[in-house]
């Protein structure tokens, strides 16, 4: 019965969380509380929309009810129903509680907490239960396809299998139907643009399937997309461990699917298998690569990259098309802005804006539209090397393209900016954004040269073709210089911006990491050559066929 209606998250560490809110403190992740003398459920202690989330879905009392099942003591329970109880009286009239009590994704996830107390630990709520579902069922009918319209049919499905209410079950079946074609495409990505979320939908279609199966429910195959969702996370996996910091997502928290390519990607292949492809491009807007899977060389000395394109910005992605992020010489090169938090204000904006991402951004052109989508003209994959080429109208009236190529022997990164704009002139601004551990970034006559700790210090050399004015800036407010990790947590970082006017603009930008050495760079027309020491590429543009490396040149060179 706990196995079947508690829907409790696995992690460790319920008894002691138990233990410290009977002795009257009470931590959801923001700080300890005191409650010795009873929740304040109107308050608002961390100063974010978070700590209300978590407070009023109740979810934290799994924790008590774990308790009460590992121990067989009630005393656990017990402590979870008052607390319930006690939520019911200060908040059950929604005019009179605070409104994020009654927010449908907290008051769907609330639910299943009441369930598990009434199908298993004696709750007597059966009333306020039904009475949940009874909202749950009119927000579900409107609300759009997403993780939060995902969780209110859950909850639904949840309860009519646990009473045995056809109508329940039935509403929920049908408008999963409708959704679920959105909610996950066939490559097993989710709509909610961020790896964080991606990871939650699966999970969510795996209650869902197992709920269905334990209740005797017709299978629905379209819940079978999650199966793909793991290999979508190895490739969005860093080599060191976290995922692609994209989105809404938290990269330090991570979690494996045992059995499949993503615990290869966080076990550093200890276990498990990698995926059959060192490059992949998702039809919901990602390209993801890498030098390799640790065949040859540790996983965690891998180089990698991701790259955005696709559908315009919705639900937890932000302005990040053509913008890329990268890893290479054992630590990250170049990172998005990421997240710090869903709270309105100055530093939300700024993390969802185009302005906290490695892209092209367009001033004296209006303003950016957040919905234009990005297409992915062409990519290709050679040995060591690949080429992407993007184009989009985020701007009234300004065509933008990239042409992206990456190299892995030795690590180098070619992008290649054109920009077009009829009659008026336009200012293209090129943002790079660097790691917030950055030690010190050199002005150069042509670019940047960034120092970057490591066991041996690395130089990232940025060299920028075609730019008139060179800047770097961190920590300004609202405009660029933070880096998100997580909820409320935020840091200063260095962002490297090179920009040039124009009706028509191109840049050409070639980043270079090296230990002890000066890259020789140089830009003859459409021709880029590169020489570090003895090793030297040579990168070419062409209309037809975007970035490609000579190969044939730099034979003819290291044979004369």
């Amino acid at each position: 019965m706990y196995d079947r209606w508690c829907m409790t998250p696995i992690v460790g560490g319920s008894q002691k969380r138990f233990e410290r809110f009977r002795s009257g403190v009470l931590n959801l992740g923001f700080g300890a509380l005191d409650v010795s003398e009873g929740i304040d459920w109107s308050a608002d202690p961390f100063g974010t929309q978070m700590w209300g989330f978590r407070l009023h879905n109740l979810q934290w009392l799994y924790d008590f009810y774990r308790v009460s099942k590992d121990s067989r003591d009630d005393s656990a329970a017990q402590l979870a129903n008052s607390v319930i109880a006690d939520w019911i009286e200060h908040n059950d009239h929604p005019p009179t509680a605070p409104e994020i009590a009654w927010n449908t994704h907290v008051a769907a996830l609330r639910a299943r907490v009441l369930l598990c107390s009434v199908m298993v630990f004696g709750g007597s709520f059966r009333g306020v239960l039904a009475d949940h579902a009874r909202r749950i069922g009119e927000d579900a009918l409107v609300e759009p396809p997403w993780n939060h319209g995902t969780d209110q049919l859950l909850t639904l499905m949840t309860i009519g299998c646990a009473l045995d209410d056809d109508e329940l079950i039935g509403m929920a079946t049908t408008r999963l139907r409708e959704t679920l074609p959105l909610v996950i495409d066939e490559q097993g990505v989710s709509n909610e643009q961020s790896p964080t979320y991606d990871y939650y939908v699966w999970t969510q279609l795996g209650e869902l399937a197992r709920l269905m199966s334990d209740c005797g429910l017709p299978d629905m195959p379209l819940l079978a997309r999650r199966h793909e969702t793991p290999k979508f996370l190895a490739h969005a996996t860093r080599p060191d461990g976290r995922w692609a910091h994209l989105g809404d997502t938290t990269p330090k928290r991570v979690f494996p699917i045992e059995g499949t390519s993503l615990e290869y990607a966080l076990s550093m292949g200890e276990s498990a298998s990698p995926p059959d492809e060192r490059v992949a491009t998702f039809d919901s807007g990602y390209a993801f690569g890498r030098s390799g899977w640790g065949e040859e060389r540790p996983l965690s000395e891998e180089s990698w990259y991701s790259i955005r394109f696709g559908p315009g910005r919705t639900l937890h992605g932000h302005v990040d098309h053509t913008s890329f992020t990268w890893y290479a010489r054992g630590r990250p090169m170049i990172v998005d802005s990421g997240f710090s938090g869903y709270d309105a204000g100055e530093f939300r904006d700024y993390e969802r804006s185009e302005y906290a991402h490695s892209q092209v951004v367009v001033e004296g052109a209006g303003e950016y539209k957040w919905d234009a989508s990005t297409r992915l003209n062409r990519y290709q994959v050679g040995d060591g090397w690949e080429s992407y080429s993007l184009e989009d109208r985020p701007y009234h009236r300004v065509l933008r393209r990239r042409e992206i190529f990456v190299g892995h022997s030795p690590p180098v990164m070619v992008l290649r900016d054109h920009l077009r704009r009829r009659a008026r002139k336009l200012t293209a601004v090129s943002l790079i954004h660097l790691p917030a551990d950055t030690t010190e970034v050199h002005d150069l006559p042509t670019g940047f040269a960034v120092e970057l700790p490591s066991e041996k210090p690395i130089t990232l050399h940025v060299f920028v073709d075609g730019a008139e004015n060179f800047e770097h800036f961190q920590g300004w407010t609202g405009t660029g210089g933070w880096v998100g990790e997580g909820l409320l947590d935020r840091q200063e970082a260095q962002v490297l911006a090179s920009s040039t006017p124009g009706t028509k603009v191109t840049l050409t930008t070639v980043l270079v990491p090296t230990v002890g050495e000066r890259p020789d760079v140089r830009v003859e027309g459409n021709r880029l050559t590169i020489a570090i020491g003895s090793e030297l590429s040579i990168v070419e543009y062409r209309k037809s066929t975007g970035l490609l490396p000579r190969p044939d040149l730099r034979l003819r060179r290291g044979a004369s």
